[in-house]
């Protein structure tokens, strides 16, 4: 099934918290000058017009990054700062769009670290494979199945890996398949820090998920979820989450101060999470 799109959904909250999560996550692996290997397992198209008429049906865009992005600098926690420089600084070669987090990461990789990109849509390929194409030798785009790509890339020949697992949840079979991937990428590479994007459509589901993910992780962890609207049984997500593994060194307490800030400024009503680090 490969009906879901990103370009309807590109720069609204979830990828606020995603994209904020993944570039923290980046610096942190940079503070090291060894290398390390990054792979993101549902890429999309990789970078998105505001004005496509996908984005344009939806405008998720006007209350997720639009609106955070005509507020106040000033008061801005770090990881809101370090967004709204990446977007900026990507618009200058490519005004009226929103990087996907592969525009975001192959921007920020360097020369000694790799890319590795999966989307299985064949548009949404084509767009990624063409953008990631015109950038240097360390990033690839592969057009086959994300889950079976990241357990090709392990353990990384760097002995480090940054992974970002972002499935469309469109199938049951992403809920029941994830776990299963999960413990596999831990026998392969126990120090990999994974980030995990959820939605939450329904609670008991999401819950499910993460106690299925944490079961199979057996390891450090911690997840953070921005509230839109309060859970309800009708159809549509209220909230979205970050499931991190391994996580870096202080995200989490970033994670709540993007929370708080964006809560102050009604962009969300709430959030929560809670930390197993160790």
């Amino acid at each position: 099934m490969l009906s879901y799109r990103h370009g309807y959904h590109a720069a609204n909250i979830a990828d606020v918290l995603k994209h904020a999560t993944l570039l923290a996550s980046l610096d942190w692996m940079q503070r090291k000058e060894k290398p390390f290997r990054f792979i993101d397992t549902h890429a999309g198209a990789g970078h998105y017009r505001l004005d496509h008429p996908f984005a344009q049906k939806t405008k998720e865009a006007d209350d997720g990054f639009l609106k955070l992005d005509a507020l106040p600098a000033s008061g801005a926690p770090a990881a809101i700062k370090r967004l709204r420089t990446a977007v900026e600084r990507y618009a200058i070669s490519f005004p009226g769009h929103y990087p996907g987090s592969p525009a975001l990461a192959a921007t920020e990789l360097r020369a000694i670290d790799r890319g590795d990109f999966y989307e299985l849509h064949p548009s949404d390929f084509e767009t990624l494979d063409g953008y990631l194409g015109g950038l240097r030798r360390n990033v690839d785009a592969h057009h086959s199945d994300g889950f079976e790509g990241l357990l090709s890339c392990l353990p990384a020949v760097q002995k480090r890996a940054l992974v970002l697992i972002d499935p469309s949840y469109e199938m049951d079979s992403d809920f029941t398949r994830l776990p299963k991937v999960i413990r596999e990428v831990k026998a392969r590479q126990n120090n990999a820090v994974v980030l995990i994007w959820y939605p939450v459509i329904y609670r008991n589901q999401s819950d499910n998920l993460l106690k299925s993910i944490r079961n199979a992780w057996q390891g450090s962890n911690f997840h953070f979820e921005l509230q839109s609207a309060p859970d309800s049984s009708a159809r549509g997500m209220t909230a979205n989450g970050m499931l991190v593994l391994n996580p870096t060194y202080g995200l989490y307490p970033a994670l709540e101060s993007l929370g708080q800030y964006l809560a102050d400024n009604n962009m969300v009503i709430g959030f929560q999470g809670e930390d197993h680090t160790e």
